[in-house]
């Protein structure tokens, strides 16, 4: 029957609000100190037992709460990781678009130019073709290039 008014008065601390299980704490620790007073045994079996309340209550409050924080920890950590995984799509969803946006800008504008071009000037029109065949290259390029990169992240990095 020792350890009860112990294991009370942690559950005490885990169930009440913080005002009143703090206050009921105290009582309990206070009440067990009165009833060794009262049955007699003396000053130092009274304050063991004050002490065993108040080290039991309070390794039972940190245990748990150190639960409940490993928990929280670990929360958060997944919803972290889950947020480093959506930054890192949204980062490779924008630079795929600069890229492919610009490259695919820049093909329409010189295509549409040497089919304008390609009755009056062939060597202008060959040309304009050659550096579309150049830039659509280097778009080409520059996808591979951040497809790969994408490839290699690991949330370790």
């Amino acid at each position: 029957w020792m350890p009860l008014p112990g294991l009370f008065s942690g559950s005490v601390l885990l169930v009440l609000p913080t005002a009143a299980a703090w206050s009921t704490f105290a009582l309990v620790t206070l009440g067990e100190g009165l009833l060794y007073l009262s049955a007699g045994p003396g000053w130092a079996e009274a304050l063991s037992g004050v002490v065993s309340v108040v080290l039991t209550g309070l390794g039972v409050f940190g245990l748990s709460r150190l639960s409940d924080l490993v928990s929280e920890v670990h929360d958060s950590r997944v919803a972290l990781s889950r947020l480093a995984v959506e930054h890192e799509r949204l980062r490779f969803a924008r630079d795929l678009h600069d890229l492919l946006g610009y490259g695919l800008s820049a093909t329409t504008a010189k295509c549409e130019l040497a089919r304008r071009l390609l009755p009056a000037d062939e060597d202008r029109t060959r040309q304009e073709l050659t550096e579309v065949l150049e830039i659509a290259r280097k778009a080409l390029a520059d996808v591979r290039k951040v497809a790969s990169g994408y490839r290699e992240l690991s949330l370790d990095k």
